[in-house]
Formats: structure tokens, C-alpha cells, sequence
């Protein structure tokens, strides 16, 4: 070996941030690249690699996505801190502002559960919620609201969905919420 190979072997170390071994599948080689590029790469590239990681099953952030979530929230820092937390729970999200956003995206992004706040602009969440289970759409919808009383949870069951999340939501809540409802309807869905 050359004294020249030699230092661009050094210099190459150096500048080594990951190792890979082979063999190394694609999911494998996408949750790296996604992991190493995820503050260095232009926003283009970003979409690019995302639109890469969901084809192969990846949510972004490089992990195996157990499903996917539709996020009805019309409160930005609601809708960003639990796509953020669902996300590196290994789920992929879909986001809607308001109640029409919601019902159109259930159609067209096919979620496998819906987190719906229950006071939105134009179509409320109950509403939301109706209009969805009157397409015959099954899928578990989640209600989020503040309100703590009888009335609103008996509500949230009437116009079709499965549960509720007190806000402020804890992220076991969360996730444990989320968890249980999927397991049950995959579960319903097998018998």
C-alpha cells in the first residue's frame, strides 16, 4: 500500500460519521441516510428521502412505520408536538386544520386512526366524526378536547368515535390511547 493510499484512507476515516455493514438492505441503508441527513440536507432533499423512506415503509424519521395517524387539530403547537412524539414512535402522520380537511383527508390519505380535536373551525370534530362513520369509514377516532365533563364524552360516543385524551395530553396517554385503539380495531377487523 502507497504512502498516498494511505493518507486518503486517513483523511477518509476522519470524516467518517456512520458505519455500514454489508450486506445492508435498502430499508437499512434509508433509516441511516435518513438518521445522518436530517439537519444537513436541503429541504428539497428532505422531501425526496421522505417520499424514499415512506415507499419502503419508513416513517421520517428513519423508523418502521406501524401506521398511519391523522392529526385534526386546528392549534398549531397541538398538531407539531404530537406529529413530533407519534412520529418517533415510529408513526407516519397526515395533518389536518379543520373538521372539512379532516373528513376530505380520510378519503384521500386512507389513515388507519384518526386523533380529532373536538372544537375546530367550520365543522366541529362531532361533526367531523358523523360525516366520516356516515361514509362507512370504521377506523378508531380518537377525541381530543379540554372539556373534562360527562356531556362532551357522551357526545364524542354519540357521533361516532371510539375514545377521548384529556388536554393537556402526557405522552404514555398518548401513546397508550393510540396503541389500544389500533390493537383493537386490528383485532376486530381479523374476526
Amino acid at each position: 500500500v502507497s504512502a498516498d493510499t494511505i493518507g486518503v484512507l486517513k483523511e477518509l476515516e476522519d470524516n467518517i460519521c456512520r458505519e455500514m455493514l454489508k450486506p445492508l438492505s435498502k430499508k437499512e441503508f434509508y433509516q441511516i441516510a435518513c438518521e445522518m441527513m436530517k439537519n444537513s440536507c436541503s429541504l428539497e432533499d428532505r422531501a425526496v428521502m421522505q417520499e424514499e423512506t415512506e415507499k419502503e415503509g419508513l416513517n421520517s424519521e428513519g423508523k418502521e412505520v406501524k401506521a398511519k395517524i391523522l392529526i385534526a387539530d386546528d392549534n398549531y403547537l397541538n398538531l407539531t408536538t404530537m406529529g413530533i412524539l407519534l412520529k418517533k414512535n415510529g408513526y407516519e402522520i397526515a395533518e389536518a386544520k379543520k373538521g372539512d380537511e379532516c373528513v376530505e383527508k380520510v378519503v384521500s390519505e386512507s389513515p388507519d386512526l384518526i386523533l380529532m380535536d373536538i372544537q375546530m373551525p367550520g365543522k366541529d370534530g362531532y361533526e367531523a366524526a358523523q360525516e366520516i362513520r356516515a361514509k362507512g369509514i370504521d377506523i378508531p377516532i380518537i377525541a381530543l378536547t379540554a372539556y373534562a365533563m360527562k356531556e362532551s364524552i357522551e357526545k364524542a360516543k354519540k357521533s361516532g368515535m371510539d375514545g377521548y385524551l384529556l388536554k393537556p395530553i402526557g405522552k404514555k396517554e398518548l401513546y397508550d390511547e393510540v396503541e389500544s385503539k389500533l390493537k383493537e380495531y386490528r383485532k376486530n377487523r381479523l374476526n
